[in-house]
């Protein structure tokens, strides 16, 4: 976990220029399309389904990383329960661990019993004619987000070449 530290710089970003960590916003698109039909269901439920979904993608974009372009963003195979190692962790080669998976699981079971509800209820109050043309104008400046993500692996492919001589 990292707190703010006056006067340290630390560099925060995924695998894209600036401060962008897609992972999490990805992240939360998949939570809401699985978990939109569970919304009625048991909060343990929620939490259970959240967890093993945020754990397994997590899991995925981790080796994704590892296989694509030869870099580890994050390890938990340090991370320790009750004095012994994670056994998630271990099993993923510590791509995720208990801990992070039970954060996913909490950030689901708040997002779909909490927010998402309310925000779905604030979208409603929209007339429908302008929900469509808010919605167009809101989301056109994220249409450059592709293009972006493309100019990053571009940039990383040059600089692995440049640095390796490939």
């Amino acid at each position: 976990m990292v707190v703010v530290d006056p006067g340290v710089y630390q560099d925060r970003a995924g695998m894209l220029f600036g401060p962008f960590s897609p992972i999490y916003g990805f992240g939360a698109v998949l939570m809401t399309m699985a978990l939109n039909r569970f919304y009625k269901k048991n909060p343990l439920i929620i939490f259970l389904v959240s967890a093993l979904i945020g754990g397994a993608f997590e899991v995925f974009v981790g080796w994704f990383m590892q296989t694509s372009f030869g870099v580890v963003s994050w390890s938990y195979s340090h991370i320790r329960l009750f004095g012994m190692p994670d056994p998630i962790a271990v099993l993923t080669g510590g791509r995720t661990c208990t801990p992070f998976a039970c954060m996913w699981g909490l950030g689901g079971l708040i997002w779909i019993k909490v927010l998402l509800p309310r925000l779905l209820k604030l979208i409603n109050m929209i007339p429908w004619k302008r929900s469509t043309i808010g919605i167009s104008a809101s989301t056109e400046p994220f249409e450059i987000f592709p293009s972006h993500s493309s100019m990053t692996s571009i940039s990383i492919t040059n600089i692995w070449r440049t640095v390796f001589r490939v």
